[in-house]
């Protein structure tokens, strides 16, 4: 793996994260890259994206907070892993 790419979102799925998710695929050699989404205090349908992409994508990792994080603690969530 040569490069992470952490994404934190709280809602918005369709209007921000796909388009988002869709460019970097379009555009980033996937096989060198490792993409972390960090959804926290998401009440839309992020969660059946993130169950989706996880089945699209190889090199694909999430987490979930049920609460909102804010945007430092949602990236550090995502370095971290």
């Amino acid at each position: 793996m040569k490069y992470s790419i952490v994404i934190p979102t709280y809602n918005h799925c369709e209007k921000y994260l796909k388009p988002c998710v869709d460019s970097i695929i379009k555009y980033t050699d996937m096989n060198d890259v490792e993409l972390i989404i960090v959804a926290n205090g998401c009440t839309d349908n992020t969660k059946a994206y993130l169950e989706y992409l996880k089945t699209a994508i190889p090199n694909f990792r999430w987490a979930w907070s049920d609460k909102p994080l804010g945007f430092a603690t949602a990236v550090n969530a995502g370095l971290n892993i």
